[in-house]
Formats: structure tokens, sequence, C-alpha cells
């Protein structure tokens, strides 16, 4: 409802304005015994539909699309007390992007509420490290407002375990809306520095680590909003500056044409408006 009039107030008479209609024993209305599994990553594509769908009608409210949803489940016995254990997480990714700012990075999954654990949570609980947690550069789509960034979980097992992982957006990325690029796709791999190493489908159930295995999350970064050559050319550079996008994609999606100084980069401007002139000129072409 907030696409439609964000003053609107949620209470049970606007509930009852709408029906949803699903067809019987279909994915989104199953019927025994039809096995179900996995209903978040589900219930992000439904939103994400509702989202393009109302888009439609007021596409000056509408956002490009986000990073969807995904979980990683281990289950093991612990170092310690040889207790068993499940360390379950639900791990956010990049929002998409607005027709007035940018898209969120490093998100909550939205439709769960669930917060991204902390790093002294996991270590303290259970027999994992954590050796890497960052933002992924460059993985939010290109746009006049640019997609959120996806974030990277790198992880050293301490014990055998068995390790199932619930994802999206591993193949098809999220989309840009209104000419924006769309962002990063996911990733999930096994032991990823080593050469023999190994990558998983977006959902894998059960599969054997052992200690001292290495896993690494990826998750998909947001859609951009609007044509990325439009983009404020201080905001290209400030994301550059920050980390969020590198000199290469600067040049590429942007259009902006950055140098390097004792300083760090810098804008220049006249460069950045002859390649932009020629971009939108091939573009028309």
């Amino acid at each position: 409802m907030s696409l439609v009039d964000p003053n609107i107030f949620i209470t049970s008479g606007i509930l009852r304005s709408f029906a949803v209609e699903t067809r019987p024993s279909s994915v989104l209305n199953p019927r025994y015994p039809a096995p179900v599994n996995t209903y978040n990553p589900t219930v992000h594509a439904v939103v994400d539909g509702i989202f393009a769908a109302l888009g439609q009608v007021v596409p000056e409210r509408s956002r490009a699309d986000g990073c969807g949803s995904r979980s990683i489940i281990l289950g093991g016995r612990g170092t310690n007390t040889g207790s068993s254990y499940v360390q379950y997480e639900i791990v956010g990714g990049g929002a998409g992007a607005r027709s007035t700012r940018d898209g969120a990075s490093g998100t909550t999954v939205n439709q769960s509420n669930a917060k991204i654990a902390p790093v002294e949570i996991i270590e303290s609980e259970f027999p994992t490290r954590v050796l890497a947690f960052e933002l992924i550069r460059d993985s939010g789509g290109a746009g006049k407002f640019r997609g959120g960034l996806g974030i990277r979980r790198k992880y050293l097992n301490l014990t055998d375990a068995r390790f199932s992982i619930r994802s999206t957006k591993h193949v098809i990325p999220a989309e840009g809306y209104a000419d924006g690029l769309p962002g990063r796709t996911g990733d999930i791999r096994i032991n990823p520095d080593e050469e023999g190493w190994k990558r998983l489908p977006s959902r894998y159930a059960d599969y054997p680590l052992k200690a001292g295995d290495v896993f690494e999350l990826e998750t998909p970064g947001g859609g951009g909003y609007g044509d990325p050559l439009t983009r404020d050319p201080a905001s290209v550079l400030a994301d550059v500056r920050e980390g969020y996008v590198s000199v290469e994609a600067a040049g590429r999606d942007y259009g902006v044409v950055l140098v390097a100084g004792a300083n760090g980069p810098s804008l220049d401007q006249e460069a950045t408006q002859r390649l932009r002139a020629a971009r939108s000129k091939a573009g028309a072409a």
C-alpha cells in the first residue's frame, strides 16, 4: 500500500479492500502431498512481482529489484562440549535503488526482519571463524541511482559439519528499473582459495564439510534505477573513494572519467562530458 500512497495507515479495513488469488496446486498454493520447503525466497519473488506490477501505475514510487533472501545452515557437534548444534543464519544483500536515492547495502532480509548475525555472536556460539565480512565492490547495479551492494562472508569451519544453503539470484540477477542495470549475482564456493574449489548451486542440502574447510558466500547486489549516464559524476567519484565502485566501472558503466592523483582519484569534468555525449549519441543511433 505504501507504493500507492505512503500516507495510508494499515488497518483491517485496508486489508479487506483487496484479495490475493492463487491457482490451486501451484507453487503458491500447493496441495498435499506436494512437498514444501524454503518459503522465504518465494515470498520475496511474490513481493518483487507486486512491486513490478504496481510500478507500472506509479513508476515514480517504484524501485529496482532487490537481492531476494537466503539462509545458510550448519549442523554438527561442537569442538568444546561435543554437544550438537545448528548454526542458522539469514543473510541479506543489496536493495534495489529507488527514484530518489541509492539502494541500501548489506540489508536485512526484509520479509523476515532478521538481521545479519554479528561476527562476535557467531564465533562465540559456534565452531566457526569468520575470515571476511565486507561489501562487494561493483555489485550494485549502475543507474542514476545505484543499487545497494551485496556482501561477502567467508567462514572457516572448525569441526565436521553438514552445510545447506537456500538462496536466490545466483543465475538471474536483480533487475534494474527505467534503464538501470542489473545487480551482480550471488555465489557460494567451498575452499575458494584452493585449486580444487567447488561451486554449489543456490539450493543445496547436506554438503559434508570437514574441519578446516572454508566456505564463502557472496550475496547479490540490487538493481539500479535510471540511466547510469545521468548519475551525478560527483556521486560516482564519492562511490569510488568509498570503495563501492571501481575506477573501471566508473568509466564503463557511468561514463565518468577519473584521473589518479596523490590524494586519490579526481574528476575530469570535460572528458566526462565528451564521453557521455559520445555514448548518448551512439545509443541513439
